[in-house]
């Protein structure tokens, strides 16, 4: 009874450990393809791209477990940046799995991968994602000169700005967010779709991008916004060089845009202030007396050479 109980328990726990494999298995393959759902007249088309720049062949099954030797293979074809790309229509079956060989050697880059077309990126989301950051025309690389005296030292501050040069008649908001730990990965993936060298990556990081800008993106009746003034947005006051911030910019309250502001500040040491003390020395005040103290030792001195004469004469007599 006991070893019923043990062998029962035994299977189980096996039978749980082959599904967390299978599990992290499907996965991990997940990631080996991307796809682009397009829309032509009418008719949704699925373009497959693969992390592979070569040429390949490509079958699709309705079932996981059809042997190699019993799929018909397709060679890849150009989409118009160049690509190679598997391709597949609505028409398919619903459960659909790939095999993708190498061209050049038949070596099976992808075997049995059950495609789930659910998980695309649309030719819309990717025209909205090329065009954030080109909304609302703006000039990054303008500077911000001031003078101050830092411990009696003049110094030219300087300062990066950001100068809107799009339609002067329109009114600008903008919001200023530093970038830290808790959003930095928005940061991540603007630089990981603009490193993208193909279109797998592309895609890859449009989707992850995607969801997280609209996590991020402030709502146009949000209070956090600020007029923009004269066309230009300063960087903070208190930022210091190299600090980044996501700048949100809103155009007549409802185009919003987004640029990345890395900020930068120099201090350019002058000559050092000097401090002149004037040092006046204290005269008496003219007074009636002082004139009266005068004419008195006049006389004195007078007395004094007249005695000074007689006494000279009796000696000579």
């Amino acid at each position: 009874m006991k070893t019923n109980k043990l062998k029962m328990i035994m299977t189980i726990f096996f039978t749980i450990f082959i599904l967390c494999i299978l599990s992290l298995t499907v996965n991990a393959t997940n990631e080996e393809i991307e796809i682009l759902e397009k829309l032509e007249e009418g008719e949704k088309k699925y373009i497959i791209y693969i992390s592979t720049d070569s040429e390949f062949e490509f079958a699709f099954s309705d079932n996981s477990a059809t042997e190699i030797d019993d799929l018909v293979f397709l060679p890849s074809v150009t989409d118009t940046n160049g690509n190679n790309v598997a391709y597949i229509d609505s028409t398919m079956s619903a459960t659909t799995y790939l095999w993708v060989k190498n061209t050049t050697n038949n070596t099976m880059l992808i075997k049995g991968l059950k495609v789930d077309l659910t998980d695309t990126v649309t030719d819309s989301i990717v025209d909205e994602i090329a065009d954030i950051t080109k909304r609302i025309k703006v000039d990054m690389t303008k500077k911000n000169k001031e003078e101050k005296e830092i411990d009696g030292i003049k110094t030219t501050i300087t300062t990066g700005k950001v100068e809107i040069t799009d339609n002067e008649n329109s009114v600008y908001k903008y919001q200023l967010i530093k970038v830290t730990d808790s959003n930095k990965d928005f940061e991540t993936l603007i630089e990981n779709m603009n490193k993208a060298t193909n279109m797998f990556e592309k895609l890859k990081a449009y989707k992850h991008f995607y969801n997280r800008y609209y996590e991020l993106v402030p709502s146009p009746r949000d209070l956090a916004w600020q007029e923009v003034k004269n066309m230009t947005i300063p960087q903070p006051e208190t930022s210091e060089n190299g600090d980044k911030y996501i700048l949100w910019l809103m155009q007549d309250g409802d185009i919003i845009d987004l640029q990345i502001l890395t900020c930068t500040r120099a201090e350019d040491g002058g000559e050092e202030i000097e401090t002149v003390i004037v040092k006046e020395t204290s005269k008496l005040p003219f007074t009636y007396d002082s004139m009266i103290l005068f004419i008195v030792l006049g006389v004195l001195i007078v007395l004094a050479i007249v005695l000074l004469i007689v006494k000279n004469r009796k000696n000579e007599k």
